[in-house]
């Protein structure tokens, strides 16, 4: 047998079982089952599922922005963990900044405490707005 025909044949039985794998393993999967183990990923998980409690800060912020519960909510199913703006080392909680955007055009960066039973909204801020005119401190 010769050089030519052996490469042949390994790349044909790669293909082959390449094609199995895929039919076998990832065909009826969702998007996101490849990369939902991901740190990013649990911890969008843990922060969606826990019972979300916002502060009187994000409140006010809520308040005088027009965003409701849901739009954080979605927010932070929807976001992504900015690990530069975080702090995953603080005690009691680990706190997380979650950027997203809104269905209302908004860019939010959402800053939450990771709790065992609850999600801490601690502040809301827009990311588009140049300066804040909401008075929440």
């Amino acid at each position: 047998m010769n050089f030519g025909r052996r490469i042949s044949l390994y790349l044909f039985g790669f293909a082959l079982g390449g094609l199995i794998v895929w039919l076998g393993l990832m065909k009826n999967r969702p998007d996101d089952a490849l990369t939902s183990w991901l740190p990013s990923k649990r911890i969008i998980m843990q922060l969606d599922t826990n019972k979300q409690v916002p502060s009187k800060e994000a409140e006010c912020w809520m308040r005088c922005r027009n965003v409701t519960g849901d739009d954080i909510k979605k927010g932070i199913k929807n976001g992504e963990v900015n690990y530069g703006k975080s702090e995953v080392h603080a005690k009691p909680c680990p706190q997380y900044a979650i950027e997203t955007s809104t269905s209302k055009g908004l860019h939010l960066r959402v800053l939450c405490a990771a709790c065992a039973s609850q999600t801490n909204i601690l502040s809301v801020t827009d990311l588009n707005a140049g300066k804040d005119t909401c008075e929440c401190k």
